[in-house]
């Protein structure tokens, strides 16, 4: 139910249901405070945005770090959105990670 639109490197469009905003990757506690820009968990899930919600182990954006990003990414997802359970999974036979929510790329 729910669909996070990118709008631009910085901005999502998120639907759920019949509520819908916009927001920024600090909004979503997606910051680098260092340096004040997107972290690489926002990265990350603009990394999945373009496959659709979906990446591929075998993909050019493969990267065995991508385990504990999704790892954070889900925990700040659950923050975020106030849910209980992963909002991005690992299918072991695809071999790929998988949003359980519709991403659409900028």
């Amino acid at each position: 139910n729910v669909t996070i639109k990118f709008l631009d490197g910085h901005k999502v469009s998120i639907c759920c249901k019949s509520e819908s905003g916009v927001f920024n990757f600090t909004d979503m506690g997606m910051v680098d405070r260092r340096k004040a820009e997107p972290d690489v968990q926002w990265q990350f899930l603009r990394d999945l945005s373009d496959g659709r919600g979906s990446m591929s182990s075998i993909s050019g954006l493969a990267d065995r770090k991508n385990v504990k990003r999704k790892q954070t990414l889900n925990e700040r997802l659950e923050a975020f959105f106030g849910i209980d359970g992963e909002a991005v999974t690992w299918d072991a036979d695809a071999s790929e990670y998988r949003c359980r929510f519709q991403l659409i790329p900028d």
